[in-house]
């Protein structure tokens, strides 16, 4: 199944004429022209959908939070700075660590098993440098690849406010716990320059 797009509707009144020539008003979700070849492709003529209005987020709290890292990770004690080489590494890494990302799991089996695992890993790894490979041992002569991707926190990736007020509450979250400072420090005090 592939990924559904949001899409603009404008909320209508509309004259809708039954097949006894009767016309009566009604209110609709009006997909706005741009939108219409994604509508159509997406939703299906007598299937009932759910409206969600997604608060659309916010540039300036965006550019904050990526701010705010960035001072945190300039300001990392010796302990953790060398773990990661920049606030990006940094950054999926916790977004990993915090739940926010999708999982793809390989199986592999034969002989060659933990080589054919560590030849995909290896590609992997040149696709996506954040990405987390781990190889497990399945049995005999298998093993298992889990790849686990951080989820995009990009304005068009993780367009509604709540879903990234949420993941950038649990990635500062891990931080300031793991740096041993009180919830809400980096929030409050970091990010100066943005």
């Amino acid at each position: 199944m592939s990924r559904t797009l949001p899409v603009n509707f404008t909320w209508r009144e509309v004259q809708i004429v039954d097949e006894d020539g009767v016309v009566s008003r009604r209110h609709v979700m009006d997909p706005n022209p741009r939108y219409d070849n994604v509508a159509k492709r997406q939703f299906h003529a007598g299937e009932e959908y759910t409206l969600v209005i997604a608060e659309a987020r916010s540039r300036k709290s965006h550019n904050g939070y990526f701010a705010q890292l960035s001072d945190a990770f300039d300001n990392l004690p010796e302990t953790m700075a060398a773990r990661w080489p920049t606030s990006e590494h940094m950054r999926k890494w916790i977004l990993i660590e915090t739940g926010w990302f999708d999982e793809k799991d390989f199986e592999f089996e034969g002989v060659h098993a933990r080589r054919d695992a560590q030849r995909l890993g290896t590609f992997i790894r040149t696709e996506d440098e954040y990405a987390r490979i781990s190889l497990h041992r399945a049995g005999d002569r298998k093993v298992r690849v889990i790849v686990r991707r951080a989820k995009s926190q990009a304005m068009d990736a993780m367009r509604d406010k709540a879903t990234f007020e949420a993941s950038k509450k649990d990635v500062l979250g891990w931080l300031e716990h793991a740096i041993g400072v009180e919830r809400g420090t980096l929030e409050r005090e970091g990010g100066m320059s943005a």
